[in-house]
Parts: structure tokens; sequence; C-alpha cells
């Protein structure tokens, strides 16, 4: 039951707490503690970023928030007019606060949060200065989490678009179809987006990870992280399950036509491994 009335708190009130706790409690805690690490996931969508930040919201010491431009936030009204009115860098320094006594705060950043397309859209301020910021801001630590085959992005992508599912149970939906000119520019969004982080992101305060190392040695994974944040045991309990579990010749209706186009272009590897 307390689960429950949790979830049906309105997230004005829980922004509220949240704000209320960092300037009560997170200020007591910081002078007595040591400054909060903090860490921000970069990542494209469908990679895992969701089963990754929730292994690190399940360990102790630690607080990793989701999306902090994504539909939760800014797909209410309150808060979308909170955040349009401090500014996308004033945004992501308060979720970045300790609110009790925390060791790490965590905040999820996706690579659209740095498109203009996508600050035009929202309408928040300073949304284009969030990549430049994290480029200078030296005392946070970047997690850049990526999935090597990006056909396994591509399909995540549209069958979630499509089903309106992007976490919880398995795609209930036949084979889909995928333009090959579209699958191509997303290939080409996603590798440019990719290199563009590798480029800014260096040094000790940065890791990657891949989904890839996540699901299939999850344990030297979370043994990497966990040297990485300087935190204890980061704990590999997740309630995210993964959600498509056929290969993409079956799940994509014109998988030879989709191989065909991309024979002899740097991207017809992702479909050797697939096959």
């Amino acid at each position: 039951m307390l689960r429950i009335a949790k979830q049906r708190i309105p997230l004005k009130w829980k922004f509220l707490a949240h704000q209320l706790s960092c300037t009560t409690t997170g200020r007591l805690a910081d002078l007595v503690l040591p400054p909060a690490r903090k860490v921000v996931i970069v990542a494209n969508a469908r990679t895992g970023s969701n089963l990754l930040r929730s292994y690190l919201d399940h360990t102790p010491g630690v607080t990793a928030h989701g999306e902090i431009f994504g539909t939760y936030y800014t797909g209410d009204p309150f808060m979308l007019a909170h955040i349009q009115h401090k500014g996308a860098v004033k945004h992501l320094e308060e979720m970045l606060r300790r609110r009790i006594s925390e060791r790490v705060v965590c905040a999820k950043l996706l690579y659209r949060d740095f498109d203009e397309n996508y600050r035009r859209i929202k309408n928040i301020p300073s949304m284009a200065d969030l990549f430049d910021y994290l480029k200078s801001e030296k005392d946070i630590r970047i997690i850049h989490l990526r999935r090597e085959n990006l056909l396994d992005v591509v399909l995540s992508m549209e069958l979630a678009k499509r089903t309106g599912k992007f976490v919880g149970d398995h795609y209930n939906i036949g084979p889909v179809e995928i333009d090959p000119k579209y699958c191509h520019r997303q290939f080409e969004v996603i590798k440019a987006s990719e290199e563009l982080c590798r480029s800014a992101f260096q040094g000790p305060r940065c890791i990657e990870i891949t989904y890839q190392q996540l699901s299939s040695d999850t344990s030297a994974a979370l043994k990497k992280l966990q040297d990485f944040l300087n935190v204890g045991p980061i704990n590999a309990t997740s309630h995210y399950k993964k959600q498509n579990k056929d290969a993409p010749g079956v799940a994509i209706s014109n998988y030879e036509e989709l191989k065909a186009h991309f024979d002899g272009t740097p991207f017809e590897r992702y479909f050797e491994e697939a096959s």
C-alpha cells in the first residue's frame, strides 16, 4: 500500500520534497561528509540506460535519477515551467545535489538532449550549453553507455515507438518493416554522437560501458563501475527486463532488404553480428 501511495504522489510534490531535502539535510551532510560525487550517464535511447540507472539506484549510498529532460519531467506542466525558468544547466545542477548523505548522485542525459532541435521543441533555455558545461565541469564524472550493434538500437527504437512500451513487458507485436534510408540516417546520427562524446569526454573522470558488457558479463561490468565511482558493491538488482528477445532477422520483416542496402558500407557488420 505504501508503494502504491508513493507512486500516486504528483511529480510537483516529489520535486519540491527533493529541493527541501537538498537545502536541509543535504546541506547539513555537506558540512560533515566529503562532497558527493556527481555523475552523468550519457547515452543514446534504447542502449540499456534504464537498466544501468536501476543498478546504480539500488546501490547503498547512490541516488540515480532518470532522464531529467525526458517526458517524465517535461511532460509535467509544473516541471516544464520550472525547467524553462531555471534553464537546462541549472536544472542539471539541482538534480545532482545531495539530498541526505549520498556518496554519489547521478542523472541521465541522452544524446538528443544536446540537439538544437530538441531544445527548440522543449523551449528550454541553455539547453544548447549542456554539452559544453559537461566538458568544462571536470568534477562531474561521465559514464558513456553504448550499444555496439546499432541495428539492435534502431530496431528497439522502432518497437518502442510503435507499441508505446519503452519499459516493461515483452513487445506484443509481429515483425516490423524499417525503411533502409531511415535506418541508414539513424546509424549515421548515432555514430556521430558516439564519436562526439568519445572525443569530448576523456581521461580519468570518464568511463565507457557497453550494453553487451552489462547484459552478458554483468559482474565484471559492475565491478568496473564500482571502482570508477569508488563505492561499495553495486547491487545487480533491477526490475527491467529485455523487451525484445527475437533476433533482427525475425523481428524485421524486410531484414534481407536492409542487409542488402548496407552491403559494402561501414555498417554491414551489424548484420553479420545479427545473423
